[in-house]
């Protein structure tokens, strides 16, 4: 029998059988599974002329093997159960009878004994129980956080309650932190959806100060939170409709009330996805922002710069990224899946329970009018997600999670919003050179080490956490390749690079008498034999030339460390180079205290000692020095160039045994280093 056929049988069956409650005694999940475009045009239609209590589309026909989830009434059931087997579509009841599962969970709460309506427990769950508890929550937190809470009138509903959102902010209070919004209960039905939020909230504060961690969390992002956008629609879940999706707006020459307010952003709003028929669940309005709870939730978002954007539904157990209303991917698709990989694997590895990732549009099918497009689009925050959080796309209650879900479900998310996002702000940088003379191996060690401790520390030591959040760390283990090959396979102790110089047989400059400040100077030779050769002109080395280019062109960046590792001698000294003077007396007060601790790091290490001092001075004047450039034409104040081991037993020749201890040393002072940068001593 043809679809259309049986479709149109159907209709018969049914049109007169159409009622309107609110109570879904004997109704049945079904749930489809659509295995070619035909069956999906099937379904759609039966979606479309069948827009009644008798059926709710719990998930919408969208692509082949996406099952389709059905409410369907008792009669309607029959029915539906029939159709579908005489068009040979796979299908299974999930829920035999939902008004029982939701008597049946609601027994279970009005059971508990000695428990009040929102409780804080002891293994940092909550239960939640109406709109009205979750506000009085909402200023119990600001009253026993007062430090770190600030409760925020975000927005008024249709129906003129009042939508309250929460800023949680601790000891750092510049105004360039990084910002997170996070907003749940669009959706009226998906109450897993606040209570998750809510959960993440009650982790974020309960573990402030006790938690290193979450107080590095908290100290360096401000975090706002909107736990129920929808609460007009939240409520009459509670009070008329367990089942109700959209706002409690009245549609003016309509029979039907309420928009779908995740098809209402102003983000090419009206196109796929979306419907002009206000019975349909989602019915985009009359205009784009008609909804008044949309219409001021975005403009909450636009008065401030967020860094990330997260959106919680359910269910499905998915992390997407934008773009929703279209196949085609964001200019920053990389980069938001990058991060996306990383928290589906913290999410993933919290509870065993297996969330998927990609892109909306891909995973489902286009959809206009989102809040991720609007607030990747037009608010411009490049990590925008939206989150569908438990039950599992196949899994047995749908809206319906078990309260004892809650928990779980709020761990595990909060495991992958820890993870955080890179700031759109600009952040401060730190660069750590080495190898710039190819004989100097041990800067390359200690370059290379340097790297893999940051890397491996991360989520084990919280300064480094915190180091990583607040700058971005370049590392340039070797700027002299050619130099330092030749040192393997031909002259240990070759020191230069390895360009041609005309006239000559003598080959190579000391890439670090090549810089363009005070080039040619005192120190630097004009002989192509010398090994401190300063070459034909400043930046001739294709090295040094690139790496200036690449400095001055990200110079935006504000970098407040360079740092050029060589060795030996064991000094840490800064400019000037050229001349044996410091630099003027606010910056050499800086320079020389920052120096001093960084010598004291080391002492504290391994016991050995470094002396610091400007590099003119400590040890003779050199012309068209690194640092010198860097700190004479970039303005980086806290530019040092670092002699590592020895004292001269060994020289070049360092033994391996001694590799270890001089990496640890110079990490811990560059460590004290960066630590000094971001608490902002007095004097640094």
């Amino acid at each position: 029998m043809g679809y259309a056929l049986v479709i149109a049988f159907l209709l018969v069956q049914i049109t007169c059988e159409v009622r309107s409650e609110q109570r879904y005694e004997r109704h049945k999940l079904i749930r489809v599974h659509p295995q070619n475009t035909g069956e999906i045009y099937a379904m759609k239609r039966i979606q479309d002329v069948f827009r009644n209590s008798e059926f709710e589309f719990w998930k919408e026909p969208r692509k082949e093997n996406q099952p389709i989830d059905i409410m369907v009434s008792p009669d309607a059931s029959s029915h539906l159960t029939q159709f579908l087997k005489v068009a040979e579509i796979k299908h299974d009841i999930v829920i035999t009878d939902i008004q029982a599962l939701i008597d049946t969970q609601r027994k279970k709460r009005s059971q508990q004994e000695d428990v009040e309506d929102v409780e804080e427990q002891e293994d940092g769950g909550v239960n939640i129980e109406g709109d009205q508890q979750i506000l009085d929550w909402i200023f119990e937190l600001d009253q026993q956080y007062e430090d770190l809470v600030e409760v925020i009138h975000i927005a008024t509903s249709y129906e003129n309650r009042r939508i309250y959102g929460l800023k949680i902010s601790g000891a750092r209070k510049d105004e360039d932190k990084p910002s997170i919004y996070m907003q749940g209960g669009f959706h009226a039905r998906e109450w897993i959806a606040p209570a998750t939020v809510l959960v993440m909230v009650n982790q974020l504060l309960s573990n402030y100060g006790s938690d290193e961690a979450i107080t590095v969390l908290i100290d360096n992002i401000d975090w706002y939170v909107l736990p129920l956008a929808n609460v007009d629609g939240y409520v009459y879940t509670w009070t008329e409709d367990r089942f109700w999706r959209k706002t409690r707006s009245v549609n003016e020459n309509q029979d039907c009330n309420g928009t779908d307010p995740n098809r209402n952003w102003d983000y090419d709003w009206g196109g796929a996805g979306t419907s002009d028929i206000a019975c349909s669940p989602i019915y985009g309005g009359s205009s784009p922002f008609s909804e008044r709870e949309v219409r001021e939730v975005a403009g909450f978002i636009t008065k401030h710069n967020f860094d990330a954007f997260l959106d919680f539904h359910a269910y499905g157990q998915i992390w997407m990224a934008p773009w929703s209303y279209s196949l085609s991917s964001t200019p920053d698709y990389a980069e938001q899946m990058e991060v996306l990989k990383l928290a589906i694997e913290a999410v993933n590895a919290t509870n065993g329970m297996e969330y998927i990732s990609g892109q909306i549009s891909h995973i489902f099918s286009p959809t206009s009018g989102s809040s991720g497009d609007w607030a990747y689009g037009t608010a411009h925050i490049k990590y925008t997600y939206g989150i569908e959080l438990r039950d599992v796309w196949y899994g047995d209650y749908g809206f319906l999670l078990p309260e004892d879900q809650i928990l779980a479900t709020g761990l595990e998310t909060f495991a992958g919003v820890k993870i955080g996002f890179p700031s759109n702000k600009s952040k401060d940088s730190f660069w750590i050179n080495s190898e710039v003379h190819a004989r100097e191996w041990i800067s390359t060690a200690v370059a290379l080490y340097l790297a893999n401790q940051i890397v491996s520390e991360v989520g084990v030591d919280p300064v480094v956490d915190e180091l990583l959040r607040v700058y971005d760390w370049y590392v340039m283990p070797v700027l002299n390749p050619d130099g330092y090959v030749y040192t393997w396979t031909t002259d240990r102790l070759w020191r230069k690079t390895r360009s041609m110089n005309m006239g000559t047989t003598c080959v190579g400059v000391d890439g670090n008498r090549n810089y363009g400040y005070k080039w040619g100077g005192e120190g630097a030779s004009s002989d192509p034999c010398s090994n401190e050769y300063m070459g034909p002109f400043a930046f001739s080395e294709p090295e040094i030339h690139a790496l200036a280019t690449f400095l001055s062109r990200t110079s935006n960046t504000n970098f407040r460390l360079f740092l050029d590792l060589h060795s030996y001698s064991q000094l840490w000294l800064y400019p000037w180079s050229y001349v044996a003077e410091n630099t003027p007396e606010d910056d050499y007060e800086q320079q020389n205290q920052m120096a001093k601790l960084a010598v004291q790091a080391i002492v504290e290490t391994h016991g050995q000692t470094y002396t610091y001092g400007n590099s003119g001075g400590v040890m003779y004047p050199a012309s068209g020095m690194s640092i010198d450039w860097v700190y004479g034409v970039l303005g980086v104040v806290h530019s040092y160039t670092v002699e590592l081991r020895d004292l001269g037993e060994y020289g070049f020749l360092l033994p391996e045994y001694e590799i270890t201890p001089t990496c640890e040393e110079a990490y811990a002072a560059i460590k004290r280093v960066g630590q000094t940068l971001l608490n902002d001593k007095p004097g640094i």
